[in-house]
């Protein structure tokens, strides 16, 4: 893979509404060769999707995903 640079601004990606919320994606993971993808969610205070947290653990502000 060769080395590259994206850069996008909020509001520049594609968007689509899900689970109540905005997610915008920065960066395609077919972009990177599938190694990243970034996405910028954009939800109101409440109601939230359900929380997907082990039980006990506080709720996180911001999440990552990596496979």
């Amino acid at each position: 893979m060769t080395d590259k640079v994206i850069a996008r601004a909020a509001g520049s990606g594609a968007a689509s509404w899900a689970l109540g919320g905005l997610f915008e994606t920065l960066v395609a993971g077919v972009e990177t060769g599938g190694l990243l993808g970034v996405s910028l969610v954009t939800q109101p205070a409440a109601p939230r999707p359900p929380c997907t947290c082990t039980a006990g653990r506080p709720r996180p502000g911001t999440s990552w995903t990596a496979r």
